[in-house]
């Protein structure tokens, strides 16, 4: 299974738990792998550096493996001018 952040910002903890450490952050428009699921909790691994941590499965987008391999296709844009 395969997922997009759709907020601006999903706290990646060690565990599947509200109480457990944040160790980073899913931004908006990061997509990843689900690795496990455990109840309400996702463990994913990032496309982008791989990392790997626990978020609330309410907090993102299920998307499918070919969306996931599009996604992963397309250059990252950082920033763009609006104009």
């Amino acid at each position: 299974m395969y997922g997009i952040c759709n907020l601006a910002i999903i706290p990646l903890r060690v565990e599947p738990n509200d109480r457990s450490e944040q160790v980073s952050q899913v931004l908006f428009g990061e997509h990843f792998t689900i690795i496990e699921q455990q109840k309400q909790w996702l463990k994913i691994q990032l496309h982008y550096d791989q990392y790997e941590g626990w978020i609330d499965s309410k907090q993102c987008q299920i998307i499918t493996q070919n969306e996931f391999d599009e996604i992963s296709k397309s250059s990252i844009i950082l920033n763009n001018d609006l104009v």
